[in-house]
């Protein structure tokens, strides 16, 4: 039987703490897997929205989805 592990990653601060994104997986290992080209168009996605937090939230927890059910690249 396979192990269930459960991880937690810091998506976005607030003023009152941390605000966490539970994860069924492990997102380093899957990651790391990407070729540099999907990593960066990922980054370069998440990083236009530097003036807006809640939409920047959102678009990790995007990539994230993805990164789970597999698919590298977005539509």
């Amino acid at each position: 039987m396979p192990r269930l592990e459960h991880f937690e990653t810091v998506i976005a601060t607030a003023r009152d703490g941390r605000t966490y994104l539970p994860l069924p997986f492990d997102p380093a290992t899957v990651w790391d897997d990407l070729a540099p080209f999907y990593r960066k168009a990922h980054m370069r996605w998440i990083d236009a929205t530097k003036r807006k937090p809640e939409v920047q939230v959102a678009r990790i927890a995007e990539v994230v989805g993805l990164m789970k059910a597999g698919v590298k690249i977005r539509d």
